[in-house]
Protein backbone atom coordinates (compact mmCIF):
# COMPACT_ATOMS: atom_id res chain seq x y z
CA UNK A 1 0.00 0.00 0.00
CA UNK A 2 0.99 3.37 -0.95
CA UNK A 3 0.34 6.42 1.48
CA UNK A 4 0.44 9.64 -0.57
CA UNK A 5 0.77 12.53 0.93
CA UNK A 6 1.43 16.26 -0.86
CA UNK A 7 2.38 14.18 -4.04
CA UNK A 8 4.95 12.07 -2.66
CA UNK A 9 5.14 8.36 -1.09
CA UNK A 10 7.84 7.00 0.73
CA UNK A 11 9.47 3.72 0.92
CA UNK A 12 11.62 2.95 4.14
CA UNK A 13 14.41 0.37 4.16
CA UNK A 14 16.95 -1.17 6.50
CA UNK A 15 20.39 -2.08 6.34
CA UNK A 16 23.18 -4.28 8.49
CA UNK A 17 26.02 -1.76 6.86
CA UNK A 18 26.08 1.81 6.17
CA UNK A 19 27.95 0.38 3.18
CA UNK A 20 25.17 -1.31 1.92
CA UNK A 21 22.89 1.53 2.21
CA UNK A 22 25.55 3.50 0.15
CA UNK A 23 25.48 0.56 -2.46
CA UNK A 24 21.74 0.70 -2.51
CA UNK A 25 21.56 4.58 -3.06
CA UNK A 26 24.32 4.70 -5.51
CA UNK A 27 22.41 2.38 -7.51
CA UNK A 28 19.03 4.56 -7.25
CA UNK A 29 21.01 7.70 -8.59
CA UNK A 30 19.40 10.19 -6.68
CA UNK A 31 21.43 13.49 -6.29
CA UNK A 32 19.59 14.89 -2.85
CA UNK A 33 20.59 13.04 -0.16
CA UNK A 34 20.42 13.82 3.92
CA UNK A 35 22.52 11.76 6.13
CA UNK A 36 20.85 12.70 9.92
CA UNK A 37 23.77 13.23 12.17
CA UNK A 38 24.50 12.32 15.57
CA UNK A 39 21.92 9.53 15.38
CA UNK A 40 23.43 6.18 16.31
CA UNK A 41 22.91 2.28 15.95
CA UNK A 42 24.04 -0.55 14.57
CA UNK A 43 21.79 -0.39 11.22
CA UNK A 44 21.17 2.22 8.76
CA UNK A 45 17.46 3.06 7.51
CA UNK A 46 17.00 5.23 3.97
CA UNK A 47 14.03 6.22 3.34
CA UNK A 48 13.33 7.23 -0.25
CA UNK A 49 10.93 9.38 -1.41
CA UNK A 50 8.71 9.22 -4.83
CA UNK A 51 6.54 11.67 -7.20
CA UNK A 52 3.91 9.78 -6.37
CA UNK A 53 2.55 10.26 -10.37
CA UNK A 54 6.05 9.74 -12.13
CA UNK A 55 7.72 7.18 -9.52
CA UNK A 56 10.55 9.66 -9.69
CA UNK A 57 12.74 9.60 -7.15
CA UNK A 58 12.88 12.75 -5.41
CA UNK A 59 15.46 12.86 -2.29
CA UNK A 60 16.57 10.16 0.63
CA UNK A 61 16.87 10.37 4.07
CA UNK A 62 19.72 8.31 6.15
CA UNK A 63 20.10 7.96 9.55
CA UNK A 64 21.32 5.13 11.55
CA UNK A 65 19.20 3.46 14.34
CA UNK A 66 19.08 0.47 17.06
CA UNK A 67 15.07 -0.32 15.45
CA UNK A 68 14.01 -2.37 13.33
CA UNK A 69 10.96 0.06 12.35
CA UNK A 70 8.86 -0.70 15.11
CA UNK A 71 9.66 3.21 16.86
CA UNK A 72 10.13 5.08 14.11
CA UNK A 73 7.22 7.61 13.29
CA UNK A 74 6.96 9.78 10.73
CA UNK A 75 4.17 12.62 9.93
CA UNK A 76 3.44 15.07 7.26
CA UNK A 77 3.23 18.22 8.39
CA UNK A 78 0.40 19.15 5.65
CA UNK A 79 0.20 23.08 5.70
CA UNK A 80 3.76 23.40 6.63
CA UNK A 81 5.53 21.17 4.12
CA UNK A 82 7.34 19.22 6.80
CA UNK A 83 8.34 16.08 6.92
CA UNK A 84 8.83 14.86 11.15
CA UNK A 85 10.84 11.84 11.65
CA UNK A 86 10.91 10.22 15.38
CA UNK A 87 13.14 7.49 15.30
CA UNK A 88 13.49 5.81 18.72
CA UNK A 89 15.94 8.53 20.10
CA UNK A 90 15.23 11.69 18.09
CA UNK A 91 12.44 13.97 16.74
CA UNK A 92 13.75 15.95 13.54
CA UNK A 93 12.02 18.70 11.20
CA UNK A 94 12.45 18.87 7.96
CA UNK A 95 11.72 20.65 5.21
CA UNK A 96 11.85 19.99 1.09
CA UNK A 97 15.02 21.36 0.85
CA UNK A 98 16.56 18.87 3.30
CA UNK A 99 17.20 21.17 5.99
CA UNK A 100 16.99 20.09 9.58
CA UNK A 101 14.52 22.71 11.27
CA UNK A 102 14.54 20.67 14.54
CA UNK A 103 16.43 17.98 16.27
CA UNK A 104 15.79 16.95 19.53
CA UNK A 105 16.62 13.78 22.04
CA UNK A 106 13.43 11.94 22.59
CA UNK A 107 12.09 8.58 24.22
CA UNK A 108 10.82 5.45 22.50
CA UNK A 109 6.84 6.32 22.98
CA UNK A 110 5.55 9.27 21.49
CA UNK A 111 2.84 10.84 20.17
CA UNK A 112 2.42 13.45 17.69
CA UNK A 113 -0.31 15.54 16.45
CA UNK A 114 -0.64 18.72 14.53
CA UNK A 115 -2.59 21.87 16.76
CA UNK A 116 -5.19 23.77 15.32
CA UNK A 117 -2.97 26.94 15.48
CA UNK A 118 -0.59 24.44 12.84
CA UNK A 119 1.71 23.78 15.84
CA UNK A 120 3.64 20.25 16.53
CA UNK A 121 2.27 18.23 20.17
CA UNK A 122 4.89 16.17 21.29
CA UNK A 123 4.08 14.09 24.17
CA UNK A 124 6.68 11.74 25.18
CA UNK A 125 6.43 9.86 28.12
CA UNK A 126 7.54 12.75 30.97
CA UNK A 127 7.26 15.61 28.48
CA UNK A 128 5.06 17.85 26.49
CA UNK A 129 6.74 19.61 23.71
CA UNK A 130 5.20 22.24 21.35
CA UNK A 131 7.17 23.46 18.16
CA UNK A 132 6.33 25.88 15.59
CA UNK A 133 7.22 25.45 11.85
CA UNK A 134 10.39 27.01 12.22
CA UNK A 135 11.77 24.43 14.42
CA UNK A 136 11.10 26.78 17.92
CA UNK A 137 10.05 25.25 20.29
CA UNK A 138 7.42 27.38 22.49
CA UNK A 139 6.76 25.02 24.85
CA UNK A 140 8.78 22.31 26.83
CA UNK A 141 7.50 20.89 30.14
CA UNK A 142 7.71 18.07 31.89
CA UNK A 143 5.28 16.03 33.86
CA UNK A 144 5.27 14.72 37.19
CA UNK A 145 5.04 11.56 36.52
CA UNK A 146 5.36 9.20 33.60
CA UNK A 147 2.14 9.87 31.45
CA UNK A 148 -0.99 7.61 31.47
CA UNK A 149 -3.73 9.31 28.96
CA UNK A 150 -4.41 12.60 27.20
CA UNK A 151 -6.81 13.87 25.50
CA UNK A 152 -7.44 17.38 23.57
CA UNK A 153 -10.53 19.23 23.04
CA UNK A 154 -11.24 22.97 22.16
CA UNK A 155 -7.09 23.58 22.24
CA UNK A 156 -6.99 22.21 25.97
CA UNK A 157 -4.88 19.45 26.42
CA UNK A 158 -6.03 17.38 29.44
CA UNK A 159 -2.82 14.29 30.79
CA UNK A 160 -3.40 12.43 33.62
CA UNK A 161 -0.75 10.41 34.96
CA UNK A 162 -0.61 8.49 38.54
CA UNK A 163 -0.07 11.59 40.11
CA UNK A 164 -3.06 13.25 38.75
CA UNK A 165 -4.58 15.31 35.78
CA UNK A 166 -3.20 18.20 34.34
CA UNK A 167 -4.80 20.85 31.82
CA UNK A 168 -3.03 23.23 29.61
CA UNK A 169 -3.49 25.57 26.49
CA UNK A 170 -1.99 24.65 23.30
CA UNK A 171 -2.31 26.90 20.17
Amino acid sequence: MKEIFNNKYIELSFFNTEAECRFFIKELNVNHILHLEGTDGPFTACIVFFNSFTNEKLFIITFNTYDDGTFINMLHWGSSDIFVLHTEAFLFLINDKLEVLHKSRTFFNVSLSITKGNNLLVLEETDIMLIKPSGEIILDEGLPDVLESWSISDNILKIVTSKGEKSCIIY
